[in-house]
């Protein structure tokens, strides 16, 4: 939105049928936006980041599959460009904490 409060633009991301979702969003240095969350479907889920210009373009997406449901809650940014995102994982012995470390491609 600008200051007054108008929308610039508006996008949305993934397969309508999927378990989409963004918990956690922060600029960086170059004004591109990181998101993280979740993607899958039912009770089959991978964590998910996401990288979009000031246009809204996605630049990159990528899953991360932990085990059956996984979601990434939040992001904190890297002076280098990458991240780290703390969630958690549902798998067979039940929750467990997750902390991935990812460089500035997602990877």
């Amino acid at each position: 939105m600008d200051q007054a409060g108008d929308t610039l633009w508006t996008r949305t991301f993934g397969d309508v049928a999927a378990a989409n979702t963004t918990e956690g969003i922060h600029k960086a240095s170059n004004g591109d936006l990181v998101l993280v969350g979740q993607t899958g479907n039912a009770n089959l889920t991978d964590g998910m980041a996401m990288r979009v210009n000031t246009s809204g373009t996605q630049l990159w997406q990528r899953s991360y599959p932990i085990d059956n449901e996984d979601v990434l809650h939040d992001l904190t940014l890297l002076d280098d460009g990458g991240f780290v995102a703390p969630g958690r994982s549902f798998g067979i012995v039940g929750y467990q904490a997750v902390l991935v470390r990812k460089n500035s491609l997602g990877f």
